[in-house]
């Protein structure tokens, strides 16, 4: 079964998705009002009715044996989660083939303190796509309407926490497209934006800590995350056109934002900055 959610588009798509599903039968379409990513993501997740999982964003695509490798390894691994390799491409034609360094690999429960901070550095929560998902441990795993970024980690990590193995392999099938001229989701023109980065990440932090998973390693991982989003905050304020001196109070607000603070300060301890 392939759903569609269609979450009030206007280029087209609906009705081009409308038509694919005259053809096939197992093809699914819905159509939501602007309802929000989230909410059009727990509005999927409510209708689950197969056995796994694989979700594809709306401007991306993958290879004709993409799901059949994806299946083969949790056959072969009885993993509860099995994450692919991505292939990013540009407009121009290049691409950039992330995660070369991982080879095939099951890991247990047992494993998780270990892998979960490698796999939160390496980005591969932040994610839907790329992964398939037993239906089983998804059907309460839901996000608060209202999160506008970073719905994929919060679906991710409390997925996590409720299984019991996670399997890793090395094809090249998920084609993820990159758009030269389109407004990335982490550059910065505002206070919300910078709030929302810090939000997910204050919700990482909490899942690993509730769950026990919150050794030196993941501090240091989600640590790097905090600076990272203030990084990429205080150089939208940069960019901006507003007046010097409500950047000035904006950068302020982002340096002594306490999350921001203890990172810095506790990675500058510790010889990592």
């Amino acid at each position: 079964l392939a759903l569609i959610i269609d979450d009030g588009s206007t280029d087209g798509s609906l009705a081009l998705c409308r038509k694919y599903a005259k053809t096939d039968e197992r093809i699914k379409v819905i159509s939501l009002d602007h309802v929000g990513i989230s909410a059009a993501r727990n509005y999927a997740l409510d209708r689950i009715s197969t056995q796994f999982v694989a979700s594809l964003d709306g401007d991306d695509y993958f290879d004709k044996d993409y799901l059949k490798h994806l299946v083969e390894a949790q056959k072969k691994h009885g993993a509860d989660l099995v994450i692919s390799n991505v292939i990013y491409r540009w407009e121009d034609g290049s691409e950039w083939k992330r995660f070369p360094f991982r080879n095939e690999e099951r890991f247990s429960r047992e494993d998780f303190a270990d892998i979960l901070p490698a796999l939160l550095d390496e980005e591969r929560l932040n994610y839907l796509y790329g992964k398939l998902y037993k239906a089983d441990f998804l059907r309460d795993v839901r996000v608060e309407p209202d999160v506008k970024q970073g719905s994929d980690t919060m679906i991710n990590c409390r997925y996590v926490m409720k299984i019991n193995s996670i399997a890793v392999i090395e094809n090249y099938d998920y084609n993820y497209v990159r758009y030269n001229n389109v407004r990335s989701v982490v550059s910065y023109n505002g206070k919300d934006s910078f709030e929302r980065l810090y939000r997910i990440n204050s919700f990482v932090y909490d899942c690993m800590k509730q769950n026990g998973y919150l050794n030196s390693e993941m501090q240091r991982v989600i640590d790097g995350r905090f600076l990272i989003s203030g990084m990429y905050a205080l150089q939208g304020v940069g960019r901006s056109s507003v007046k010097e001196e409500e950047k000035r109070k904006t950068a302020e607000m982002i340096v002594k934002n306490p999350l921001y603070s203890e990172a810095y300060n506790r990675q500058k301890k510790e010889g990592n900055l």
